[in-house]
């Protein structure tokens, strides 16, 4: 009896390692398919390290100049993201306008897309806009361990999540009404009339089975909804 539960217990195990090692899945795990660009069973968010709070505006005041550039090692859509986020823009009632004239100034420059472990991903955007990322371009080898990070069971690297991520800063100026502010070292009036909105954000997304340009798509589609919801 002994001898026959042994036996069945290898063979349950075998057939679990079978499932993880890409054997057949179960119908609550659908494979992901090339074409979509949020895959069934895909976690994908995006994450800001401050809040953006822009002021209420007129119709009339809603001109909108709009950067986004790349900085990333990997392949990123620029073309796209301008096209789509600038029609985002104009159907909230939006107008692009030259960058003298725009009441907002909105620059994206995406810094990195990378491949990590799940507990980096939240660490990479904490630091906020302008800082070093370096932590969220940490190696990762096989089953998603992190290359120099402490040591674990073979276990616990083996069944870690892997996520894509990208993070990108996001400079946001609003005009405001003018000040005049008098320096009293110098006698002279300084006018301010812009307030800036700095933030980054991380979009990150589970890695089931798909390859890095359809990460990439996902990710690209969970910043703009974002950045489109600022406004």
């Amino acid at each position: 009896m002994i001898s026959t539960w042994k036996s069945l217990s290898v063979a349950l195990l075998a057939l679990t390692l079978a499932g993880c090692f890409g054997g057949s899945k179960s119908s609550s795990q659908a494979p992901i398919e090339a074409s979509s660009k949020k895959p069934n069973n895909t976690e994908v968010e995006t994450l800001l390290s401050q809040s953006v709070f822009l002021r209420p505006t007129l119709p009339g005041e809603r001109s909108l100049y709009l950067r986004i550039t790349s900085t990333a090692d990997k392949p990123v859509d620029l073309e796209g993201l301008q096209k789509e986020l600038t029609e985002r823009f104009r159907a909230k009632g939006y107008r692009m306008s030259p960058p003298e004239s725009a009441n907002f100034l909105v620059q994206v420059n995406v810094l990195s897309i990378s491949k990590t472990s799940k507990s980096l991903t939240k660490e990479a955007v904490s630091n906020g806009f302008g800082a070093a990322v370096a932590i969220a371009n940490a190696a990762v080898g096989p089953a998603g361990q992190v290359v120099g990070a402490a040591t674990e069971s073979a276990t616990s690297i083996f069944f870690r999540d892997t996520y894509f991520n990208m993070i990108t800063d996001v400079m946001i100026n609003e005009r405001t009404p003018r000040i005049s502010i008098l320096k009293p070292e110098s006698q002279e009036e300084t006018n301010i009339n812009w307030k800036a909105h700095p933030t980054r954000a991380l979009s990150s997304v589970k890695d089931v089975n798909a390859n890095q340009d359809e990460c990439i798509d996902i990710l690209e589609e969970s910043l703009l909804r974002v950045l489109n919801g600022l406004f």
